[in-house]
C-alpha cells in the first residue's frame, strides 16, 4: 500500500500466491516477510472488496469473518493497528452496521464486544488474545454474558477463517 510519503511496495512472490490459489493450511513463511499483511490483503481480495479500481468477484471459499488469534495483548495492539491503517487506506473502514469492513479486538479489557455479533451478515476482522478467542469457541466467553455464549460460539464457528499467528508462543 502506497502513500503521499511512502511508495509502492511490490509483493512477495508467495503474497501473489496467496492471492490466487486456495487458502492454505499452513503459511511457512520467516518472521518479517509481511505474513500478516499477505493474509488480511488477501482475504479483503477473495472477499471482492479489491484495491482501488480492480475488485474480483467473490470467492466463495473465503468466510465473511476473519479471526486473528494471538497469543499477548501487544501482538493483538499491533496487529490491531496495523489492519486499521490498511483499511483506512483503501477506504474500506467502518463500524459494524456500516456496510463496510470492521475490526474488532477482543482482549480482556476491550469494549464492545456485542457490536460484531450484531451484525453477521457483514465482513469483519476480529483480533484477539487466545484465551478470548478460544473461550468463546467454546462456549465459555470469558468475561461477557452466559446468554451471548451460544451467538459467539455460532459466529466463530461458521462462515469464519481462523488465523493461529505467533504459535511458538502460544
Amino acid at each position: 500500500l502506497s502513500s503521499d510519503t511512502q511508495p509502492a511496495i511490490r509483493p512477495f512472490d508467495y503474497q501473489r500466491r496467496l492471492a490466487d490459489a486456495p487458502w492454505p493450511d499452513l503459511l511457512d513463511v520467516p518472521t518479517g516477510m509481511g505474513k500478516t499483511a499477505a493474509v488480511v490483503l488477501t482475504w479483503l481480495w477473495k472477499r471482492g472488496w479489491g484495491i482501488g479500481e480492480r475488485r474480483c468477484a467473490p470467492d466463495p471459499a473465503t468466510p465473511r469473518r476473519l479471526v486473528y488469534c494471538l497469543p499477548m495483548r501487544v501482538l493483538v495492539e499491533q496487529t490491531h493497528e496495523a489492519v486499521c491503517v490498511w483499511l483506512k487506506r483503501l477506504g474500506l473502514d467502518g463500524a459494524a452496521g456500516s456496510g463496510k469492513v470492521s475490526v474488532h479486538v477482543l482482549m480482556g479489557g476491550s469494549d464492545g464486544t456485542r457490536t460484531w455479533a450484531e451484525y453477521p451478515e457483514e465482513d469483519v476482522i476480529l483480533i484477539g488474545t487466545q484465551d478470548m478467542l478460544l473461550s468463546r469457541a467454546l462456549m465459555r466467553g470469558y468475561g461477557m454474558s452466559r446468554y451471548l455464549w451460544p451467538v459467539h460460539f455460532a459466529l466463530l464457528h461458521n462462515d469464519a477463517m481462523w488465523v493461529f499467528d505467533e504459535v511458538q508462543l502460544m
